[in-house]
């Protein structure tokens, strides 16, 4: 195996491992688009097997209607396109898994989480709020897992700012990054409530008559 092959290898098992170890209840079903499957399915469960629904070329939402008793997690493919991204999402709204208190984890495997804030603040526009962007900095197989949080900078170690531009820091939202090295501590504060603290961020009411 060529090292860059062994990279790749490397950051797919501890992609793998972060679901497991932080999210093994919620992968009922799994729902993962074609391209990663094999990647991902090429190493073995430790944990558990999750029932997984394969997204190819031909999806069609009702292949994913047998599920209705959990929210799915989904492990969607950055492309490098917003705009496939969104088609995606839109199918994926018409299944009767869709819900917006499902995990959302979108892999990056070329742009070197260059697409982090963009995807995710995509999310946020659709309340996905339990949403991951998961990639590799560099050529080393380090795994970076980003988060949103489109009302202030609040978080919880070990999550730290990330690096932005002049444009991202005029907007409320932060992007936050933190490095992942197969440990279960990074279950601990891995998600945490976006709404505990809004700012000035208003909240929309609905008035019961």
């Amino acid at each position: 195996m060529s090292n860059k092959n062994l990279i790749f290898s490397l950051t797919y098992n501890l992609r793998k491992r972060l679901l497991e170890f932080c999210f093994s209840d919620h992968l009922n079903p799994l729902v993962i688009t074609e391209d990663l499957y094999d990647k991902i399915n090429d190493i073995p469960w430790e944990i558990v097997e999750p029932p997984t629904i394969i997204l190819d070329k031909n999806f069609i939402s009702k292949k994913i209607q047998v599920f209705n008793s959990r929210h799915a997690s989904y492990v969607l493919s950055d492309s490098g396109s917003i705009h496939k991204l969104r088609t995606l999402f839109d199918n994926l709204k018409s299944t009767t898994t869709w819900s917006v208190e499902s995990y959302f984890f979108i892999v990056d495997a070329k742009n070197f989480c260059e697409n982090a804030h963009e995807v995710l603040k995509l999310l946020w526009k659709m309340d996905l709020l339990s949403s991951f962007y998961l990639c590799r900095k560099s050529d080393s197989g380090d795994l970076i897992i980003y988060n949103y949080n489109p009302f202030t900078n609040y978080t919880l170690y070990p999550w730290r700012n990330a690096e932005t531009t002049s444009q991202e820091i005029a907007e409320k939202g932060t992007l936050f990054y933190q490095h992942f090295d197969n440990d279960r501590k990074v279950c601990h504060n891995i998600i945490f409530d976006k709404t505990k603290t809004l700012g000035d961020h208003k909240v929309k009411t609905t008035t019961m008559f």
